[in-house]
C-alpha cells in the first residue's frame, strides 16, 4: 500500500465515522466523544508540521468534511465514498502547498 493509498484509507474511515456522527446528531444525540482523531494520522502521513497552526488545520479539515457529506443521502455517500475521499485529499494537498 502506498502512502497515498494509506491516506485515502484513513480519510474514508474518518468520513464513515463523521457520517455516522452527523446522523446521530441529527437524531438528537450528542456523540461528541466519539470522534476518531484519524485526521492527526492523515496530517502526519501528508507531512504537515506539528505546530500551533495544526489546530486550525483540524478545524479546516472538519469543515471541509462536513460540507462534502452532511447533505448526502446514505446510499449516495456509500457510492461516492472513494471520490469524496479523493476530493478531501486534494483539498488538503492544496492547503499544504498554499498554507
Amino acid at each position: 500500500m502506498t502512502t497515498k493509498q494509506t491516506i485515502l484509507h484513513l480519510i474514508k474511515a474518518d468520513l464513515r465515522n463523521a457520517k455516522l456522527l452527523i446522523g446521530l446528531e441529527q437524531a438528537g444525540l450528542q456523540p461528541d466523544d466519539f470522534h476518531t482523531d484519524l485526521d492527526s494520522l492523515v496530517f502526519d502521513f501528508m507531512g504537515f508540521p506539528k505546530n500551533p497552526a495544526r489546530e486550525a488545520l483540524h478545524d479546516f479539515y472538519y469543515i471541509q468534511m462536513e460540507a462534502l457529506i452532511t447533505e448526502l443521502p446514505l446510499k449516495t455517500f456509500r457510492q461516492q465514498l472513494s471520490q469524496i475521499a479523493e476530493e478531501l485529499y486534494l483539498i488538503l494537498l492544496a492547503q499544504k502547498q498554499n498554507p
